[in-house]
């Protein structure tokens, strides 16, 4: 019996709207194993204003329901939440209310990998609206430094680093960086990313495992588990 409690706030599971999964029953197999990982709840968040975008807010939320009706028929216990994965562009202003993580006030969003976007005024903008940013896989701008990170959590941002990186980051940049934040508790959320399931697989439960005996107990349940509890049940 699996007594870990996980819950995934970055994932690609909506079939046929970006480059994740392209069917339903693959979506549900995935679930399935991730449920025997431990994983308790599930934020979908499909790519959005991307060139991996394939659907609008309407396709969707249609393809959302067709998986929450799913795992409701077959009695699947785990939970599933709407969310979108938005890419920043500085010359567009889409209603960013629209893209929030069900319901919540919070909004996830990707920056250019090489190009920094003035992060801080993006910070300053989102906040103005009544919204709170959630940055995903941090660790991929390669312009951020640590003391970046930690300027950006004072300003009450949160972030987001792939379970991937905790077990095999690229390059000795993401070793050392990841090193530094989780000694001093600067990530928020660990997730998978998953896409698929052949190169980019649900892997929570191996960070989880890899951290287990690395960081104390409470961070732990902190950066798995309770951090996305209390944003999707706590601030709406």
């Amino acid at each position: 019996m699996n007594d870990i409690k996980l819950i995934d706030i970055h994932t690609h599971l909506v079939p046929n709207v970006d480059d994740g999964v392209n069917s339903l029953t693959l979506a549900i197999e995935i679930i399935k194993s991730m449920i025997e990982d431990g994983v308790k709840e599930i934020i979908l968040t499909p790519h959005k204003q991307s060139n991996r975008s394939k659907g609008t807010i309407k396709d969707i939320k249609e393809s959302f329901k067709r998986i929450e009706s799913e795992v409701f028929n077959l009695g699947l216990p785990i939970k599933v939440h709407l969310g979108y994965e938005l890419r920043y562009y500085t010359h567009l202003r889409p209603d960013y209310h629209d893209l929030v993580i069900s319901d919540t006030k919070y909004l996830f969003i990707e920056f250019d990998s090489h190009f920094d976007p003035n992060i801080e005024q993006v910070i300053s903008y989102i906040t103005s609206l009544g919204l709170k940013l959630i940055i995903a896989h941090i660790e991929r701008y390669k312009y951020l430094k640590y003391n970046d990170i930690v300027y950006f959590r004072n300003l009450g941002v949160l972030v987001q680093v792939n379970a991937k990186t905790i077990y095999n980051p690229t390059g000795f940049r993401q070793k050392r960086l990841i090193r530094k934040l989780l000694k001093n508790k600067q990530i928020d959320f660990i997730a998978s990313d998953v896409h698929n399931d052949t190169t980019r697989t649900s892997d929570l439960k191996i960070a989880y495992d890899k951290l287990m005996n690395k960081v104390d107990k409470k961070y732990l349940n902190d950066i798995f588990y309770q951090n996305a509890f209390d944003i999707i049940h706590n601030s709406k």
